[in-house]
């Protein structure tokens, strides 16, 4: 019988033209039924510039501060609210208002009514941990009032946007004013074995929101207790999280020294006195003169610099004792996680005491040492230090 089958070449040649059809064939589905994957118009989405939460009469109420663009690619910031049992429900209530699609901003704000904090924020932030949408590095705020309120203030009729609180709580962060925190940090607190956690505090004041403070939080996140600015200074040093900043120290009754801190730096050592806990706390930094309020015709020379970096410790010593005393004696809160140095440096120690730490760490006794070491006084017509 003859072999009807094609020659080699011939075989290869209608192989590769059937693979070319294919090819073609599958481009061409493509476009024509991939319709759901289709690009959003940025008319149809809502770009979520923040997230308020509050909780009044047994319902959570949300507000969605969004960029709202027109058809002709106008922007303007609204804000949206509504309620619901849930935060999730309502969030998506909001959303149902005109049908757009929420995109959450990289750098978006969270901001918690003061109800909402004191019903405890352990029930509110599991949302924001578990969408894949929210940003973990969101900023948190704990306001007084309701988050409403804040996400709705204006400033010449216009409301200010949300990433402008956040970027004033970074902005006091860096300069020790005001304890940052995010989305992860939260939840990494209150699920530490014996710790607690604190949040940036706000207000408004004349109508503008603004940073007064820090928020603590027990382990359940139920807002106990709110530090001014100084007490604020004293826990980020004693959390390794002064890095820089500004202070005022009196020398006397007519001279002060406006002082800016750098290279702040916070080192705990853990150690065992007779079975009790010993925290030795040491905080160092540089310390550079920005003016001096005196007597300008008075020589201050070195002797004189060295007392200005012993009122420099006083005041930040006073500032850590002040929070310490708050967090650890008055609401038995570890938000200096001490539980965790110890759990790290001597763990059969810890062992001894987790079971009790929550009641008994203003058992453990703390030494707070800080040194401040000046380097630089400035342009002045006194001699510099060498």
């Amino acid at each position: 019988m003859r072999d009807r089958r094609f020659p080699k070449w011939q075989r290869d040649k209608r192989n590769s033209g059937k693979i070319a059809l294919f090819l073609a064939i599958t481009l061409v589905t493509g476009m024509f039924f991939t319709g759901c994957e289709m690009p959003v118009p940025l008319n149809q989405r809502l770009l979520i510039r923040g997230i308020g939460i509050d909780w009044e009469n047994g319902e959570y109420f949300a507000s969605l501060q969004a960029d709202q663009v027109s058809e002709n690619s106008q922007s303007m910031v609204v804000v949206y609210t509504s309620k619901g049992d849930s935060v999730l429900e309502a969030l998506r209530n909001v959303t149902k208002q005109d049908g757009k699609i929420p995109q959450y901003s990289h750098d978006l704000t969270v901001v918690f009514g003061e109800g909402a904090a004191k019903r405890g924020l352990n029930k509110m932030v599991d949302f924001f941990l578990r969408n894949p949408d929210i940003p973990s590095a969101s900023v948190i705020i704990v306001c007084e009032g309701r988050a409403q309120d804040i996400l709705s203030a204006e400033k010449d009729e216009q409301v200010i946007p949300a990433d402008m609180l956040g970027d004033a709580v970074k902005a006091g962060s860096y300069n020790g004013q005001t304890a940052a925190s995010d989305v992860a940090s939260l939840v990494n607190h209150l699920a530490g074995e014996g710790e607690s956690a604190f949040l940036p505090y706000m207000r408004l004041e004349d109508g503008i929101p603004t940073t007064a403070g820090t928020v603590l939080l027990d382990r359940y996140g139920i807002q106990v207790d709110i530090l001014d600015d100084s007490a604020t200074r004293g826990l980020l040093l004693l959390t390794n999280q002064l890095k820089n900043g500004y202070l005022t120290v009196w020398l006397d009754e007519d001279t002060k020294a406006s002082l800016e801190i750098s290279n702040g730096s916070t080192a705990v050592q853990v150690t065992e006195r007779e079975g009790i806990p010993l925290f030795t706390i040491t905080y160092s930094c540089s310390v550079n003169m920005t003016a001096l309020e005196g007597n300008f015709k008075d020589h201050y020379g070195r002797e004189y610099y060295d007392s200005i970096s012993k009122a420099t410790e006083g005041e930040l010593r006073m500032d850590a004792q002040t929070a310490l005393n708050r967090c650890i004696f008055e609401n038995k809160l570890d938000v200096l996680q001490m539980g965790r140095w110890m759990h790290k440096q001597m763990p059969s120690l810890w062992n001894s005491w987790k079971d009790r730490w929550h009641d008994a760490m203003d058992e453990a006794e703390y030494v707070i040492d800080v040194q401040a070491n000046m380097q630089r006084v400035g342009k002045e017509n006194t001699p510099s230090i060498e």
